[in-house]
């Protein structure tokens, strides 16, 4: 099933009371099939296995899974919420277009954890094959750039150093960066 067919289904379900509608709802929205969804989404784009990754990456793997049970699990509050909200202003016409723009959004934030998963890859495979008094430039662009990133750009680092470092956003620099959509990287600096 995809987001939209499932999106569709909802849709669908006859709105008669709140409980009801929820217990419909339930019926429909599988959160274990759509985390799973979500997941093959995730895998698909980065073109690796679920277990190669977890293997691998077990730290990155749980960071991006924490993710997708986040994103799994607000789908279906913000899917009740909108249509319980719609259907009480008698505005039926209008949930086809509001779950539209709920998949839309949904689907940009499987973009943004696919696109900082995959470059998160990119710098952990560059931090792990390094040993631990090899240095590490932080290079890329200041346009647009996080105050972390523009504070810490083209300064040289330590593997334990960068392990140090703090972005704020709860998330490993070493692998994130300054944390989701970073654009940022590692380079290692020749001795």
């Amino acid at each position: 099933m995809t987001l939209k067919e499932l999106f569709r289904k909802i849709k669908n379900i006859e709105f008669i009371n709140e409980k009801q509608f929820k217990k419909e709802l339930e019926k429909v929205i599988d959160k274990e099939q759509l985390k799973e969804l979500l997941e093959s989404q995730l895998f698909a784009k980065l073109d690796i296995s679920e277990d190669e990754f977890k293997s691998k990456f077990t730290l990155l793997s749980e960071l991006s899974l924490v993710e997708i049970n986040k994103l799994s699990g607000t789908i279906d509050n913000k899917i009740i919420s909108k249509v319980l909200k719609l259907r009480k202003l008698g505005l039926e016409s209008e949930i086809e277009s509001a779950i539209k723009k709920l998949v839309n959004t949904q689907q940009r934030h499987i973009n943004t954890l696919t696109n900082t998963t995959q470059i998160a890859i990119s710098r952990a495979i560059t931090i792990d094959k390094a040993d631990e008094e090899d240095k590490f430039k932080y290079v890329g662009s200041q346009f647009n750039a996080r105050s972390f990133c523009r504070t810490i750009l083209n300064q040289t680092f330590t593997k334990s150093e960068i392990k140090d470092l703090n972005n704020g956003q709860n998330l490993p620099v070493e692998f994130y960066g300054g944390g989701y959509n970073c654009r940022h990287r590692w380079v290692k600096v020749k001795s």
